[in-house]
């Protein structure tokens, strides 16, 4: 069991202590945005609801400001946050087993830290996508991994964007996982930049749809990269184009990414 994995064990008694043990009530009066909901049970039914990302996004925001050392300094608000994104936790370390046998504690530790030091008089939305990206960094970096953007290759590449975030069973007491889609880096996930470049009509719809395809194809039943000639085979036969063709809108859909990055980020703080 990863230690992220470990935190749902201690939720049922984190809700008890701070639902029914007084503690929500002092939360709301020194957050107030926490009083949309009544209490850790009702955050996570919130988190889940995909139809309301502001109003989850405002509540994991309070319970940051709570949870971080220059904030409230509040153990168990951190735990609470650490918890609700144990799962995406738990599939970063995933992504990057292959890069050490100690990912599960490098991962759980980086994203404990990125709670407690959450610079949360600036970054005031994305908090999930946030400490996520933060900790992923922080990870790669502690590897010696070269996060920058190289000129072809980009360090772009394929992840899964889904959050699952545990909600309490009142009859069970065991959690059970629901889905929240929030974007976790990988030195920026490439769907959440492409979806978000798309959308403001900065990358060419064509070129972004190859570029999707690139990064979700599997060849024997293995997603390699963007790449691989095997799959910009099998791209350029399923639309009816050349390889050549699939690589020269994969680096113009690229190129078009690196050009927009830094204000895709500035506009998540």
């Amino acid at each position: 069991m990863s230690p992220m994995q470990s935190l749902l064990l201690v939720w049922p008694s984190l809700v008890e202590r701070v639902d029914r043990g007084g503690l929500w009530s002092s939360w709301v009066t020194a957050e107030p945005a926490l009083a949309s909901a009544h209490g850790l049970d009702e955050v996570v039914l919130i988190v889940a609801d995909r139809a309301h990302p502001q109003r989850a996004d405002a509540l994991l925001a309070a319970l940051v400001r709570l949870g971080a050392v220059d904030g409230g300094n509040d153990h168990d608000a951190a735990v609470a946050v650490a918890s609700l994104l144990a799962n995406g936790s738990a599939r970063l370390a995933r992504q990057l087993r292959d890069l050490s046998p100690d990912i599960d504690e490098m991962v759980a530790g980086q994203v404990w830290l990125q709670i407690r030091e959450f610079p949360w008089r600036r970054r005031r939305r994305c908090i999930a996508q946030n400490i996520m990206m933060d900790a992923r960094r922080a990870v790669l970096r502690d590897l010696g991994v070269d996060t920058r953007l190289a000129s072809r290759g980009v360090l772009v590449v394929p992840v899964d964007t889904t959050v699952e975030v545990p909600v309490i069973d009142s009859s069970s007491r065991h959690p059970v996982e629901f889905d929240y889609a929030v974007p976790v880096d990988d030195e920026l996930t490439m769907a959440a930049v492409l979806k978000w470049a798309t959308g403001n009509g900065l990358v060419d719809d064509q070129d972004a749809a190859i570029l999707a395809d690139l990064a979700t194809v599997e060849v024997a039943g293995t997603v390699r990269g963007l790449n691989s000639w095997a799959e910009l085979g099998v791209v350029g036969a399923r639309r009816g184009l050349s390889e050549r063709t699939v690589v020269r809108r994969r680096d113009r859909a690229l190129q078009a990414l690196i050009g927009v990055r830094e204000r895709y980020v500035r506009e998540c703080e």
